[in-house]
């Protein structure tokens, strides 16, 4: 269109010349499939996929896979048996020359080599995109000009030259898409005044833009990055919960209000999960309830509701998580601390759940009472396809990271220890992600859950992946 040949630098008034060769084409390799990333061009409408068993493999000899959008999952793939490909770019002017052939041998995943982050920085950011790079925002304090830099590391390259991007700069919050492009948020202090400014990366042209200016100073903030360019930032203003949208043809928009926040004590920062519809949903504190608003493109940010029960004896309501699905529907956690008389406080970990389809929040529910009041981590992760898995610790209560899975539809599975105790060690400090798998048949590889056990001053990291097939978490390595 006109209007996205304008957003790339093209010429609205001119044909589009046929498309180059594709470049950055990767494969990676999973558990009987290969996903295959590489870089955006201007004016293609669309990609055709070429694959084989054998090297060489060209739009005569290869097996053609049409209108291919990244990141591409190749599934139902031989383990051991390497596959080769190359990707062509499509428009009216016709398709390009093959790219250049890369393969892939599918096979249960390991993990990679420990890949050292860059040292002297004080404050850092770091996001990751479904191909494996790394993007570091990073402030540097070298003589107090807090540069802020920027670092990506690429499979097969390491770490690449580090961008400068801003001096006097504070907090970042970074977020990458799919295709290895990514913004990164900041705040910064002239010495006067404080405001927020953002860059945007890339990765077909390898650049950055100039910075651009958001905002007066957030007190916090985060960002995410679609696939289409668009951007969305929520933030706390005071005793307000708004946000930012960005597209790249209009910059920033104005900031919404999204909710009210009263009281300062013991609250945790919005949070926010979006989906590449741009749908999105955040969650609050109010007080002692947990508040949320759904976001719904071309309609705005709906009323806040109250999704907890807020029971009259809560003492504290804490750290709550959310996730969103493909569809738009909402999975959302969080802690309340209640007075017990035995005790002092018990600990309740809660979730509620939002229907797409009817527009509405389902009751809130308990998914764990804990006996005691001590250190405690709950994380969720929601796939695409809408399977939830959440993971906690509680090392006053017990000495294991404990998982519960919900397939879309169905119910949560029976609480099981991830680390299995291992040596007697105490878990704690899980994380969690969550893949999904393009075909429908299965709706996602596996998750991970890593914890640190504690062995006599000794601290390893240790991950476990779930298995939805088998129904459980794999031996921890």
């Amino acid at each position: 269109s006109n209007a996205q040949e304008y957003v790339e630098g093209t010429d609205p008034t001119s044909p589009a010349p046929a498309p180059g060769q594709v470049a950055g084409v990767q494969a990676v390799a999973g558990n009987g499939q290969n996903i295959l990333f590489w870089n955006h061009q201007v004016s293609v409408q669309s990609y055709n996929l070429y694959w084989s068993t054998t090297p060489g493999v060209t739009k005569v000899t290869g097996t053609k896979i049409a209108g291919v959008t990244q990141p591409f999952v190749h599934a139902g793939l031989t383990n051991g048996t390497n596959y080769y490909y190359v990707v062509t770019a499509v428009n009216n002017a016709g398709e390009s020359t093959e790219s250049a052939e890369v393969f892939s041998q599918p096979g249960v995943p390991g993990w990679n080599p420990q890949v050292a982050l860059p040292v002297n920085a004080s404050q850092d950011a770091v996001a990751m995109s479904d191909r494996g790079d790394i993007l570091l925002a990073r402030i540097t304090d070298t003589s107090g000009a807090r540069n802020l830099v920027v670092e990506h590391y690429r499979e097969g390259q390491g770490w690449v030259s580090a961008v400068q991007l801003a001096s006097q700069a504070y907090s970042p919050s970074v977020d990458m898409n799919s295709r290895g492009d990514a913004m990164v948020v900041w705040r910064t202090y002239d010495g006067a005044t404080n405001s927020m400014w953002s860059a945007t990366y890339d990765a077909a042209r390898n650049i950055w833009s100039a910075p651009v200016y958001v905002a007066q100073v957030y007190s916090s903030y985060e960002v995410s990055l679609l696939n289409d360019g668009s951007a969305l930032l929520l933030c706390r203003n005071s005793n307000i919960v708004c946000s930012q949208a960005y597209s790249p043809l209009h910059g920033w928009d104005a900031q919404v209000d999204v909710g009210l926040i009263n009281g300062n004590i013991n609250i945790f920062p919005p949070r926010f999960s979006v989906n590449e519809a741009g749908q999105a949903v955040a969650v609050w504190q109010n007080g002692l309830q947990v508040m949320s608003s759904i976001l719904t493109p071309g309609a705005g940010w709906s009323a806040a509701t109250a999704i907890s029960d807020a029971p009259s004896n809560t003492a504290q309501v804490r750290e709550a998580e959310v996730g969103i699905d493909a569809n738009g529907n909402v999975v959302a956690i969080w802690i309340q601390i209640v007075p017990e008389n035995r005790i002092g406080y018990d600990l309740e970990l809660w979730f509620g759940s939002y229907d797409a389809a009817t527009g509405s929040w389902g009751d809130p529910e308990m998914l764990k009472r804990f006996a005691s009041y001590g250190s405690f981590e709950a994380k969720l992760a929601v796939s695409a396809s809408g399977d939830a898995i959440v993971v906690w610790s509680n090392a006053t209560y017990s000495d294991d990271v404990i998982a519960t899975y919900r397939p879309v539809g169905g119910d949560w599975s029976r609480a099981r220890a991830v680390n299995k105790n291992l040596n007697g060690n105490r878990a704690y400090h899980p994380r969690i992600g969550i893949y999904d798998s393009v075909n429908d048949t299965v709706i996602f590889r596996e998750a991970e859950s890593d914890y640190y056990p504690d062995t006599f001053g000794r601290v390893d990291v240790l991950a476990a992946r779930y298995d939805k097939a088998q129904g459980g978490f794999g031996i921890p390595v």
